[in-house]
């Protein structure tokens, strides 16, 4: 008899308590005029260059790129490539990147950040440090190559924007590299 009555007080208190926390209303939270946001005009010169980015891809699959805008096609295009938990370039890496410094120096005005990529093996943490150290990797060799250091940035996105979603070893090698963006000059 007394589980019972203990049943009963248990319920007696527990429903109340549970339609008081589902019934509350949350705070209503404004938002922080003070914070900093994306300027129209940021947000206008990355429309730009990724609409450059598109009519480049567009006039290339047409074949009416001129001699200058493919050689742009293909800086934005040729990606260096990692071995597996790697961020040491390999040659055919350092062969791409000696193309793209040969560009960079002959392009005063532009300005390229280097996107660090991996597969979706690994952390979140651990594959967003192997892409800034493969960032960082093929920046230091475009500057070894003469680029000066300050037309170049560095972001990594680690496992975060595959090229490849398989789950296998040839989706895995499209996955471990450095794309390269170009922006306008400041």
């Amino acid at each position: 008899m007394n589980k019972t009555i203990w049943k009963y007080l248990l319920i007696a208190v527990m429903v109340p308590a549970l339609l008081c926390t589902v019934s509350c209303s949350k705070k209503s939270v404004k938002a922080d005029t003070a914070a900093p946001s994306v300027s129209s005009d940021a947000a206008d010169r990355e429309a730009k260059r990724l609409a450059e980015e598109q009519r480049l891809r567009d006039e290339a699959k047409k074949g009416t790129l001129s001699a200058t805008e493919q050689a742009k096609y293909r800086f934005i295009t040729d990606d260096a490539y990692f071995d597996f938990d790697s961020s040491a370039l390999t040659t055919e890496a350092q062969s791409v990147l000696k193309q793209k410094s040969q560009w960079l120096m002959s392009n005063s005005a532009a300005q390229a950040t280097v996107e660090g990529h991996c597969d979706e093996r690994g952390t979140n943490a651990y594959n967003l440090a192997l892409g800034e150290r493969r960032a960082n990797a093929a920046k230091e060799y475009l500057v070894g190559l003469g680029v000066p250091g300050d037309k170049i940035q560095t972001v990594s996105y680690g496992k975060s924007r595959p090229l490849c979603t398989q789950h296998d070893d040839a989706c895995w090698d499209q996955n471990r590299r450095d794309e390269f963006t170009l922006q306008e000059a400041k």
